[in-house]
């Protein structure tokens, strides 16, 4: 595969959110309001990250802090 393909396939994969934003996006309305809830009772991030990755999400502490901090690509409200 030429360099070209590579950074088109890049391209066509990037989106403008970060990974938790992606996961963020696809969970039901039930997951998501929990989680909400998880970040406003200040729940321990590795908390967070290892019940998101027991239902098969990958994610790290890093990107959780980042995504909360709003130091993430996830665009600005």
């Amino acid at each position: 595969m030429a360099l070209a393909d590579k950074f088109a396939e890049y391209s066509a994969k990037k989106t403008g959110k970060c990974p938790l934003g992606l996961i963020l996006d696809k969970l039901p309305k039930a997951d998501r309001q929990a989680l909400d809830k998880a970040f406003a009772d200040n729940y321990p991030a590795r908390l967070i990250v290892h019940a998101l990755r027991e239902e098969g999400h990958k994610t790290s502490t890093d990107s959780l802090y980042r995504h909360n901090k709003g130091l993430c690509k996830c665009p600005k409200e």
